[in-house]
């Protein structure tokens, strides 16, 4: 294991971090079943030691600083400041009262919260497990008739936005609204087990009753956040 030639290099970078000079930071021998985490700009070698060996490598890609500013990129389009021309041959003063407009909406964006809306707008956005529960998906009911039977909820990093009389599911880029008693519904199959159609509706008691329960987790299988297991 050698050191980091670049702090926090990126998959797209404006340059190439540089090969390790010296000698190796640590040294040391996997065996069968052993994982090795390497942080992010740390350079390593591996090699297999009289046989023939096999390795998997899984990258993690976490947000970055660059992924929030290309996300606020999308959001300032809903605004018409920023849809407008660039006054490339007007004077200098009327692109002077442009980039004075443009600096002050920025500077509303860039709020002391826009770290956590942009992460959970990353998370609302997380694609949802592919998973098709059949035969039942193929059926109108979407779900087995049986109490016992076991759904998952598919999207991974789901969000929930509680109201005063609504609850709002934020999941694989979709904004449903439900009335405020399918709160703790939601709130169960957002641990990502698997429930029992029973338990989901005995945690809705006494606001909602069984057959509103199962109605509302067909409407999840209807947008691809739920199957049957």
């Amino acid at each position: 294991m050698y050191g980091v030639t670049r702090p926090a290099p990126l998959y797209r970078d404006v340059r190439l971090p540089d090969r390790p000079d010296g000698d190796p930071i640590d040294e040391f021998m996997l065996e069968d079943g052993d994982v090795l985490y390497v942080p992010r700009g740390h350079w390593h070698v591996a090699s297999a030691v009289g046989e023939q060996s096999l390795h998997l490598t899984i990258g993690v890609n976490p947000a970055t600083g660059v992924d929030l500013v290309a996300w606020l990129a999308d959001q300032v389009r809903a605004d018409e400041v920023f849809r407008t021309d660039l006054p490339r041959f007007g004077p200098a003063q009327e692109r002077a009262r442009l980039a004075i407009r443009l600096r002050a909406k920025l500077s509303e964006l860039m709020s002391s919260d826009v770290v956590d809306r942009f992460l959970t707008d990353r998370d609302a956005h997380a694609p949802a497990l592919a998973r098709v529960g059949l035969p039942w998906s193929a059926t109108a009911d979407s779900i087995p008739d049986d109490d016992a039977a076991l759904v998952r909820f598919l999207a991974p990093r789901a969000v929930l936005e509680h109201g005063a009389n609504t609850v709002i599911l934020l999941a694989a880029g979709h904004r449903l609204t439900f009335a405020a008693p399918a709160g703790p519904v939601l709130a169960a199959l957002l641990n990502g087990m698997p429930w029992s159609v029973k338990a989901l509706a005995e945690s809705a008691e006494p606001s909602l009753d069984k057959i509103t329960v199962r109605a509302l987790l067909c409407e999840l299988n209807r947008f691809g956040l739920l199957a049957a297991e």
